[in-house]
């Protein structure tokens, strides 16, 4: 089992190297998939359909995820799941590029990687990828999480009379 590196600890070269690929895999996959959302959600809430293939078995038919919205009792042709793939999809698209300057927005970037799961099977998959490498980028091991919690109560705790 490898040891988590601490925020005080020197980064490997060659671990940066391959932290910085990590980085670029998990805005890409983003990018690619949210670009996509915007794309087609706003294509069909202007023209009134998804693209579909044109020919082939498929022909005309959605992706597996339309069939997971119906099992919930949603119809895939709502303007409500239409918009839902504009304004969410514009939103991770921007937090992704946001990413690479700001860093600590990759728990945003779990949010989104969790909010495309449901999207089969490309979602899922570049979904399940970004997962992997955000927690794998950004450790919160339960040391951290203490002292994070104790920083917090700290904070909030009344002066005491050995303060002042």
């Amino acid at each position: 089992m490898t040891r988590r590196r601490s925020a005080r600890e020197p980064v490997v070269p060659e671990k940066e190297g391959l932290r910085r690929w990590a980085r670029r895999v998990v805005v890409a996959l983003a990018v690619v998939v949210s670009s996509w959302w915007v794309f087609d959600g706003g294509r069909a809430l202007i023209l009134g359909a998804y693209v579909t293939p044109q020919r082939g078995p498929y022909e005309g038919r959605l992706g597996p995820w339309a069939d997971l919205v119906e099992s919930l009792g949603i119809d895939p042709h709502a303007v409500g799941l239409k918009l839902f793939f504009v304004v969410v999809g514009a939103v991770w698209f921007v937090t992704a590029l946001a990413y690479v300057l700001r860093p600590w927005l990759w728990r945003w970037l779990i949010l989104f990687a969790v909010l495309s799961l449901w999207y089969l099977p490309v979602g899922t998959v570049a979904g399940l990828v970004q997962l992997a490498l955000l927690v794998w980028l950004h450790p919160v091991t339960e040391a951290q999480g203490r002292r994070r919690l104790a920083e917090r109560r700290k904070e909030r705790a009344p002066p005491s009379r050995e303060d002042e």
